[in-house]
């Protein structure tokens, strides 16, 4: 059997259209990243059904505490250095991998009225996959898939 070559010299872009869920945006999702590989282009609205639902899970177990949710997240390198609640250098949100083809998919939650340490704790309990509390950046990050569960802290 010839051996695939995983390496494409042009990646056919999709252009993501203004979509709107009940509290988010897939421009918000994409941070205005809107030209992206095919491969990509799903999981911008993947994502906003994971922001929906965390924000949907939130609004219930807190109650009237909780405000929502700004999300941040970004699929282009570089293109988090110019975003407020972006890690720097940070290379953060989906791709899919071109050998496994598995997911990455990562959102910044930065929950409005509830402390990103309460918030922390209750997503452990709450959701699977890869969350982390940043409380410098005053965020939680979530790695819905392409991660096992692992829980950190970051006090950088």
């Amino acid at each position: 059997m010839p051996e695939i070559d995983l390496k494409l010299k042009e990646i056919p872009t999709m252009r993501i259209p203004l979509i709107r869920s009940r509290n988010f945006t897939s421009h918000e999702i994409a941070r205005q990243a809107l030209d992206v590989p095919e491969d990509q282009y799903a999981l911008t609205f993947y994502a906003m059904g994971c922001a929906q639902m965390v924000r949907d899970a939130a609004s219930k177990h807190f109650g009237s505490r909780f405000r929502g949710l700004q999300i941040n997240s970004s699929n282009r390198a570089g293109y988090n250095d110019k975003v407020d609640l972006a890690a720097e250098n940070s290379h953060h949100i989906w791709r899919v991998n071109p050998q496994t083809r598995q997911l990455h998919c990562a959102l910044d939650l930065q929950p409005l009225g509830v402390s990103t340490l309460e918030f922390f704790e209750w997503m452990k309990k709450t959701f699977r996959g890869e969350i982390g509390h940043e409380p410098k950046r005053g965020v939680v990050h979530y790695a819905p898939v392409g991660m096992e569960d692992e829980f950190w802290t970051d006090a950088r």
